[in-house]
């Protein structure tokens, strides 16, 4: 992809051909790939090789999470679904919550926290990773822009323990999970 990319394919034609291929699953699996590499700058510097190499981790990565029950939400629907549950301080859905400031997710995945081990989690955790489309486009509280301005957007993780959603650990949490949570900046 990158190859194809550095020679003026745009990501429009990367889809075309990606949407032939006969397994849904690939078909989705490559599109967030292609997403990827198209609109992220971190990839704008990545050559073929270490492309390769970078997807062959993250497909052993994804297989080990899949086979440990991890759960994918990429569309809209499925991303204000899969998060529908998370209380933010205003009662507000996160996805409404963070997309008043123009934060766009594009990919969340929760990971059973047995996956990680032998990092310690309560058994029945499951792990978050909240991936981003679109930083902030406007000022948010606790100066949480700030957190969109490096080179690459950020991969927020948090906690679900059963009801709890997400795990509120102040000293541990992501500063924009916190402020989401508890309408409280991060001391």
């Amino acid at each position: 992809m990158a190859a194809r990319r550095n020679e003026g394919a745009t990501l429009s034609q990367e889809l075309v051909a990606i949407r032939r291929l006969p397994s849904q699953d690939v078909i989705d699996e490559l599109t967030n790939v292609a997403k990827l590499v198209y609109q992220n700058p971190a990839f704008d510097r990545q050559n073929p090789e270490s492309e390769a190499m970078s997807f062959g981790m993250d497909c052993e990565m994804r297989i080990g999470k899949t086979q440990a029950g991890a759960k994918y939400f990429n569309t809209t629907e499925e991303i204000a679904s899969g998060l529908s549950e998370f209380k933010t301080f205003n009662g507000v859905p996160l996805v409404q919550l963070l997309g008043k400031y123009g934060v766009v997710i594009n990919h969340v995945e929760a990971v059973p926290a047995e996956f990680f081990a032998p990092i310690p989690f309560e058994k029945g955790e499951l792990v978050y990773s909240m991936m981003y489309g679109k930083g902030a486009a406007r000022r948010m509280p606790c100066d949480l822009k700030d957190e969109f301005t490096g080179e690459m957007l950020p991969v927020t993780e948090f906690i679900r323990r059963g009801d709890a959603f997400p795990v509120v650990r102040p000293d541990e949490d992501d500063p924009l999970i916190y402020w989401a949570a508890t309408g409280k900046c991060q001391s």
